[in-house]
């Protein structure tokens, strides 16, 4: 068993790349409607979208669900064509995977952490 077990998966990017707009909308509306297949399935708990309104512009998508399939996700064909598609009309696409969410949630992790930096002398 891990000792997370629940994580997201982001997927980021820059701006659109210009003249490749329409594209844009349309990939992005595919991602969303593989998405929500996901969730429906059951594979994912969730998807949230966010765009910077400070700083450079981005825009990051992320999903949430058990660690162990958003991992399974990362080699899933369709998944992957989403990416590549998302290539074609955004600059600096970015794949992240986190383990992680509500603190309650990594405690079992940051009392191994806090075990092994004793274990070293570095606590």
């Amino acid at each position: 068993m891990a000792i997370i077990e629940r994580g997201a998966l982001t997927v980021s990017w820059d701006r659109v790349i210009p003249g490749r707009e329409g594209r844009a909308l349309a990939s992005f509306a595919k991602a969303l409607q593989f998405n929500e297949t996901l969730e429906k399935q059951g594979r994912i708990d969730g998807t949230r979208v966010f765009f910077s309104v400070t700083g450079k512009a981005r825009g990051q998508m992320v999903t949430v669900g058990r660690l162990e399939e958003l991992q399974t996700l990362l080699t899933d064909d369709e998944f992957g064509a989403r990416l590549r598609e998302g290539q074609l009309v955004v600059e600096n696409l970015e794949v992240t995977l986190w383990a992680g969410g509500a603190p309650d949630t990594i405690s079992g992790a940051m009392t191994v952490l806090t075990q092994e930096l004793q274990e070293h002398g570095l606590l």
